[in-house]
């Protein structure tokens, strides 16, 4: 069993995810913010510099200038018992979220009380639905990064064989549902995704197929 592979593969997809919205520069440029910004969003180096314009930075820095923010983004979130519960698409999604919102989000108080409510829980549905508050007002870019990062948390992922404990029980007990397109409900690290049939206790996430729109963009996290 690959750990080290497979947790690669998550990184890239991850970054793959981001850089979908945040764009990827090797040159310097500005912002919406018109803030100086290169790489995967990033407006500071990892010692604090702030990127100017004119900065250039190879493939390899781009890789290792997101690893940083996104760690720096994340290290808060992915210490909460609540989120070491979730299903892996739905950390991803969660991920995202705070890479794009900044890595004290949880401590915001009402700003941010639905959806840190909702981790905390390890409700993937909650989360769900939690999202789309946190568009800015309606900003057309934030609107569609909220309603991916919402897809992705109900959307489970079929690891290879032999990939992850979770999903070893995801496929033992949920892989046929995913299969036949039927609505499965995450049950935690025990249970994985299951399906309404052994889960008919609790009420199933929402039947969403992701239309054409978000075909290429689902296709990293299969």
């Amino acid at each position: 069993m690959d750990y080290s592979a497979l947790k690669r593969k998550r990184a890239q997809d991850l970054a793959d995810m981001v850089a979908h919205f945040e764009g990827e520069h090797q040159d310097a440029y500005l912002d919406s913010e018109l803030i100086p910004t290169i790489g995967i969003g990033a407006t500071t180096y990892e010692d604090g510099s702030p990127v100017e314009m004119g900065d250039n930075i190879t493939k390899q820095r781009v890789d290792e200038l997101f690893k940083f923010h996104l760690d720096r983004a994340t290290e808060k979130v992915r210490n909460d018992p609540g989120f070491q519960k979730l299903p892996p698409n739905a950390q991803a999604a969660i991920k995202s979220f705070a890479f794009n919102v900044g890595p004290n989000f949880m401590e915001r108080g009402d700003d941010f009380g639905t959806i840190t409510r909702a981790i905390q829980a390890s409700d993937p549905q909650a989360i769900a639905e939690a999202l789309p508050l946190y568009n800015n007002g309606g900003l057309p870019g934030l609107v569609r990064r909220r309603e991916a990062e919402r897809r992705l948390v109900l959307r489970p992922r079929m690891d290879e064989v032999g990939s992850t404990l979770a999903n070893d029980r995801t496929r033992a007990f949920g892989t046929p549902a995913v299969l036949k397109g039927e609505t499965v409900k995450w049950g935690g690290p025990e249970y994985g995704w299951q399906s309404p049939e052994s889960f008919n206790l609790i009420k199933p996430p929402i039947d969403d197929v992701p239309d054409r729109e978000y075909k290429k963009f689902f296709a990293m996290f299969k």
